[in-house]
């Protein structure tokens, strides 16, 4: 059965069972009537063909053409005609502006003929309108003696709408009071979002998921599956090419005219302002990739890209090597290093080197939020999804979309977010929390961690697939114990930085306090460093150098005071006068006892007796009677 609907108004054609044939025109002597300029008396003619359809242009003035899969072939004037298939796209009149049929369904069931067949299951077609001006539209309006001072207010608070959001809240407000003949609205797409019922008894959309295709601006009106009634779709642009549709369901099987001009006027502002809406964001992503990009070049053509990652021993070199490899690769990268080690930086230096230097960086620390909140910074959330939801939010993943995506500390994500989290990486799908559907996402993930995740998968913390996903490259950034030469290379790149932040002058460190930065232990790494020297900047703020006074920890460090005690001299000289201090504090602090000395210093007994033979040292005799 061939059903079509005339714009914009007129009953629904069917096609007979027993026919063959069914000619489209603008006069009578077509079988269906299409009320357009542009449309020859005789047009185009449909029949059956062996199983299916077929489409023929019947030498008409202004040709027709067949669009498949975005493909437009025009039918040759009184040729053979082409074949009819489920989501072709019919089109007949003006290059331009043609009227569309959009083919539903296609397909032909047993012949009519046959004693006790079924029928054919027939040919659907829908009209489309095509999407007159704002103009034209305004004087239909008049002349059916509508006002256009709603319009103008409707245009107004759209233009002050500043999300897509926003607009729909305009658009729930606005269409019930100036569509007296439509029941219900609702809001599909963009893709990744859930339908929102905007006005009317959600049970008379029920029926309505999803409208026919369309392009943005067309105008669709079709039949409810119950028959009573008319729906009308209207496609809006939405971002990322995605479409969001505005379905009217009005009472009257055909609606007035000047009901669906009202209609498309308002659609049209619609379109306009998501269409101003999409431009706007997109041109602050390609502001901000442009920004990324010019940096990341400048950084580069002086010499400064990767200077964060400073030293030049042998674990670091060996650092920089591994990350320029897989920098230029998609690869997903597991940065390791204890806390304060400068994880971060690496990420943010493998994201510079990398092809997708010009899209954003963006960072995530999963140890530092609650579940709840952590999924809706990952994967963004809908509006009402929670409490204190009042707008849809973009997760990190679609923000970052071009660009890169670092999780911190990622042993910290609890076994539920891990399960999702390795979905969207196996898949590249997001679906925002309260939402139904999902979004395509195209995000490099570097992951850290400061955790032996290892460890965790075999105590059951951490999930072993999650672990061999993201366990692709990884890259080890050593603690500051295993580059202890770096240090005063570190000192001066963190004075240089700290005192720029800070506005003051660079003050040189003398060689006692150098001696004093490079000996001391820093469990907290790079950061605890970092700590030291700001401290030691701002407590000789105004002088020409930092001495040996100026560091915090210079009265009460045992390794301090054996710095300045062993003055000036050969490298190997001082530091054999510093062990010995050290030892010698260590023994009289635990009263000779040697066990408890050894201890204190972190080594063995068996260590702490070697050095006492070699320094020539004798301990005092234990006060306790303890171990000699």
């Amino acid at each position: 059965m061939l059903r079509l609907r005339r714009l914009p108004e007129g009953p629904v054609f069917d096609f007979p069972e027993e026919a063959e044939s069914v000619s489209l025109g603008r006069g009578a002597p077509a079988d269906l009537v299409l009320d357009d300029p542009h449309v020859s008396a005789l047009h185009a003619r449909i029949q059956r063909r062996g199983e299916g359809y077929a489409v023929e242009d019947l030498r008409s003035t202004n040709g027709s053409a067949l669009e498949r899969a975005g493909l437009r072939t025009p039918l040759a004037p009184g040729g053979p005609g082409l074949e009819l298939r489920t989501g072709d796209r019919l089109l007949l009149g003006s290059d331009a502006t043609p009227l569309v049929l959009e083919v539903l369904a296609a397909s032909a069931g047993a012949s009519a003929a046959g004693a006790g067949a079924a029928p054919p299951a027939g040919l659907t077609l829908v009209a489309t309108a095509r999407l007159a001006g704002a103009l034209e539209l305004s004087g239909r309006l008049q002349a059916a003696g509508r006002g256009l001072a709603p319009f103008l207010e409707l245009a107004e608070a759209l233009g002050r709408a500043d999300e897509a959001a926003a607009v729909r809240r305009v658009a729930a407000g606005w269409l019930p009071g100036n569509l007296p003949g439509a029941d219900a609205g609702l809001w599909l797409g963009p893709a990744d979002a859930a339908r929102e019922v905007l006005w009317g008894p959600a049970a008379a959309l029920d029926a309505w998921t999803a409208p026919p295709p369309g392009a943005a601006g067309e105008l669709l009106v079709l039949r409810p599956a119950d028959a009573r009634g008319a729906m009308v779709a209207v496609p809006l642009p939405a971002p990322q090419g995605a479409v969001a549709s505005l379905l009217v369901r009005f009472r009257a099987e055909a609606p007035p005219a000047e009901e669906l001009d009202g209609l498309q006027l308002a659609a049209a502002f619609l379109a306009r302002r998501l269409a101003e809406l999409a431009a706007l964001a997109a041109l602050e992503r390609a502001r901000a990739q442009l920004l990324a990009q010019n940096r990341y070049l400048r950084e580069r053509a002086e010499g400064r890209a990767g200077q964060e990652l400073v030293g030049r021993s042998a674990a670091m070199e060996r650092l920089r090597k591994e990350l320029r490899g897989v920098a230029v690769t998609d690869a997903t990268v597991l940065v390791l290093g204890p806390s304060g080690s400068g994880k971060e930086l690496v990420a943010r230096e493998l994201h510079r080197q990398s092809l997708r230097h010009a899209g954003l960086f963006a960072a995530l620390n999963c140890g530092a939020l609650v579940d709840s909140l952590l999924e809706s910074e990952l994967f963004g959330h809908r509006k009402g999804a929670f409490t204190g939801a009042h707008r849809d939010r973009e997760g990190l993943f679609e923000v970052a979309h071009g660009g890169s995506l670092f999780l911190d500390e990622i042993g910290e994500m609890s076994p539920a977010l891990q399960v999702k989290l390795l979905r969207v990486l196996e898949t590249r799908e997001v679906q925002p929390v309260g939402g139904t559907r999902t979004k395509r996402v195209d995000v490099r993930v570097i992951c850290a961690t400061h955790r032996d995740l290892a460890a965790e998968v075999r105590a059951g913390r951490f999930r072993e697939d999650l672990f061999y996903r993201i366990h692709v490259f990884p890259l080890k950034v050593p603690s500051l114990a295993e580059r202890r030469e770096d240090i005063p290379l570190l000192v001066e790149h963190l004075l240089a930085r700290l005192a720029a932040q800070d506005s003051l002058p660079v003050p040189e460190v003398s060689p006692e306090a150098m001696r004093a930065l490079s000996a001391r232990d820093y469990p907290g790494n790079v950061r605890e460093l970092s700590n030291e020297v700001h401290r030691a900047l701002i407590a000789a703020a105004g002088e020409a150098r930092i001495e040996l006074g100026h560091l915090a920890f210079a009265q009460e460090d045992p390794l301090a005071r054996a710095c300045r005690a062993a003055g000036q001299g050969e490298l190997k000289a001082q530091l054999a006068r510093v062990e010995r201090i050290l030892v010698e504090e260590a023994l009289t602090r635990c009263g000779g006892n040697r066990t408890h000395a050894a201890r204190q210093l972190g080594i063995t007994r068996q260590a702490l007796l070697l050095k006492l033979e070699r320094l020539g040292l004798k301990p005092p005799a234990p006060s306790d009677g303890g171990d000699a």
